[in-house]
């Protein structure tokens, strides 16, 4: 892995009381981050989930949903991300065909796996369930770095996961660590995370954000104004975002953009749909012609 002081666990223990999470008037440190996730990893670990297996995840943008994937990580199992506007048919087929352990789900979501209620879930509350002593299972991967299973948008049938094999946990911790070196982040960085965080995209980028001890500003929804206010309040420095966003906030009055400053944005990255020549000239006047980057192929 290109740095051995990466990843949450390693945060937790140098800088227990950095903000590793906002939302709206909420903060959660790395320590508490670090907590949830072990007290977590002790709720599935109860359930019978055991390092390799899998553990769907059906939450919506949140602190839950971090802790959820970082207590998969801890246990060396592969969170299955669902999409949180599936309906029973979809969201139960995943379940399914991932072989999947455990649920992780919000109480609202919970309709959407009716037809899988023999698979044991956990349901995000205020808080997990408390459990005595941690667990520190001693064949945590790296730094318990949590690893996805993703699911395609099934084009072509029923969607299909692209499976995760056991040298992928080292692959993605070390590529984790590789792609926040690449755009030099640390832990002065402030992330926006605008898009759902089942979506790799976003998740990906929370995720080197919080390797490298930066803070993640979580937005529970999409709004544009709300956006660049944000960007202001919280100092923003970096957001991945797709056309759609640029189209959104460009379509906000010349007068309401004004209002915001913007200048905390070093980067910002954007992929998952074609972008217009037109419309990426506007935004990248907006933000600052060297701040805009396209990637795409990920996958």
């Amino acid at each position: 892995m290109a740095r051995m002081d990466a990843g949450v666990l390693a945060n937790a223990r140098a800088r227990p009381e950095a903000i590793a999470l906002r939302l709206d008037d909420r903060l959660l440190t790395y320590a508490e981050l670090d907590h949830a996730a072990r007290t977590l990893a002790h709720a599935l670990h109860g359930l019978g989930v055991r390092r390799g297996d899998r553990v769907c995840v059906m939450v919506p943008n949140s602190f839950e949903y971090f802790e959820a994937l970082h207590a998969c990580g801890r246990l060396g199992t592969v969170a299955v991300p669902i999409n949180i506007h599936f309906k029973a048919d979809e969201a139960g087929w995943i379940v399914q065909d991932s072989g999947a352990t455990a649920v992780v789900v919000a109480r609202d979501l919970q309709s959407a796996l009716a037809s899988v209620a023999d698979v044991p879930r956990l349901i995000v509350e205020d808080g997990w369930p408390d459990t005595d002593g941690e667990l520190d299972p001693p064949d945590v991967i790296g730094d318990g770095w949590p690893t996805t299973m993703a699911y395609t948008s099934g084009t072509t049938g029923r969607p299909k996961g692209v499976a995760i094999g056991e040298d992928d946990f080292r692959r993605f911790a070390a590529g984790v660590a590789a792609g926040g070196e690449r755009w030099g982040l640390d832990t002065e960085d402030v992330h926006l995370l605008v898009g759902p965080s089942y979506h790799a995209g976003p998740m990906y980028w929370a995720q080197m954000h919080l390797a490298f001890g930066g803070s993640v500003v979580i937005m529970a929804r999409w709004d544009a104004e709300h956006a660049l206010a944000l960007i202001e309040q919280e100092r923003v420095s970096n957001s991945h975002m797709v056309p759609a966003n640029f189209q959104r906030i460009l379509a906000l009055p010349p007068e309401t953009r004004a209002k915001y400053d913007l200048s905390s944005i070093k980067l910002i990255v954007h992929a998952a749909a074609p972008c217009p020549v037109p419309l990426k000239r506007e935004f990248m006047e907006l933000v600052g012609e060297d701040k805009v980057w396209e990637y795409y192929g990920a996958s």
